[in-house]
């Protein structure tokens, strides 16, 4: 038997439901020694399981909308002229994932476009960190001795290794500030 690719295989099985056969016969007639093989190839193409019809169905939404006319070669969509326009099986997957999520995407729109009119946006987005923050005066760093409690340095350790994306130095050098600066 010749190789199918899963285009083909997801005509055949449509055709073969169409002709009433069950999808345990489509598996044996298309040579697939597993179901979910041909299960898979379905669902890469938005359809799902019906038990109780023992057949693929096209997937529908808590409405009941598939929101695209699904064919044998893909989707198709009339565009504003009423003109048909063929979009691959591969982009289907992508238009129903976007149609889910319509809702949300309007929303950040409608988000944006306020944020846009007002006056006071500029195009630097700021980022703000409630956690640590490093802010050390200018000056040269030096290297010293200093004799610590052991509890103290273990738990220092383990709250460096925390936060490693500032290095010993900077956090021992910032607490210290910030414990002058508090008892100053």
């Amino acid at each position: 038997m010749a190789k199918r690719n899963a285009d083909e295989t997801f005509k055949i099985v449509l055709e073969l439901q169409e002709q009433g056969l069950s999808r345990h016969d489509i598996k044996d007639r298309l040579g697939y020694k597993r179901l979910d093989s041909v299960t898979r190839i379905m669902t890469e193409r938005g359809y799902t399981i019906d038990k109780s019809l023992d057949k693929y169905i096209i997937n529908k939404d808590d409405k009941g909308m598939t929101g695209v006319t699904n064919n044998y070669k893909g989707i198709e969509l009339l565009d504003d002229k009423g003109m048909t326009i063929s979009i691959q099986q591969d982009l289907k997957n992508n238009i129903i994932n976007l149609a889910n999520d319509y809702d949300k995407i309007q929303e950040v729109l409608k988000w944006f476009e306020n944020k846009a009119n007002d006056k006071g946006m500029t195009g630097v987005i700021e980022v703000i960190n409630e956690g640590i923050k490093i802010n050390l005066p200018e000056a040269e760093t030096i290297r010293t001795t200093i004799r610590i409690n052991e509890s103290t340095w273990n738990r220092f350790k383990k709250f460096a290794e925390e936060h490693k994306e500032f290095n010993q130095q900077d956090l021992m050098a910032q607490a210290l500030e910030e414990y002058m600066n508090k008892y100053n």
